[in-house]
């Protein structure tokens, strides 16, 4: 980010809300307008604001379904807390991006 109060920090790990801020309120030059574009459209890896684990997390939702994954993960059918905690950030995170 050239100016403001990111000065000097890559573009992709900018807060979504300020990258949209950005768009909204600023009128940027290229390239700088697509870097932007295309970290909120999630062409970013890893997406902004979402952690490895919860990247990987989201993948096997996709693969093998929530409830399948929830049956395997749940603390009490046998599963670890943070699992369960992982597993439903990831379904939180796609159903964001499905809507």
């Amino acid at each position: 980010m050239p100016f403001g109060k990111y000065r000097g920090v890559n573009v992709e790990a900018l807060p979504e809300p300020y990258l949209l801020w950005l768009l909204e309120n600023i009128d940027l030059r290229e390239p700088l307008r697509s870097a932007v574009e295309e970290a909120l459209t999630g062409e970013t890896d890893p997406p902004v604001g979402i952690s490895n684990e919860v990247k990987a997390m989201a993948k096997q939702v996709i693969d093998s379904g929530y409830r399948t994954l929830a049956q395997r993960f749940h603390p009490d059918l046998g599963g670890r807390h943070m699992d369960m905690v992982n597993l439903n950030e990831a379904r939180k995170w796609l159903k964001e991006r499905a809507a």
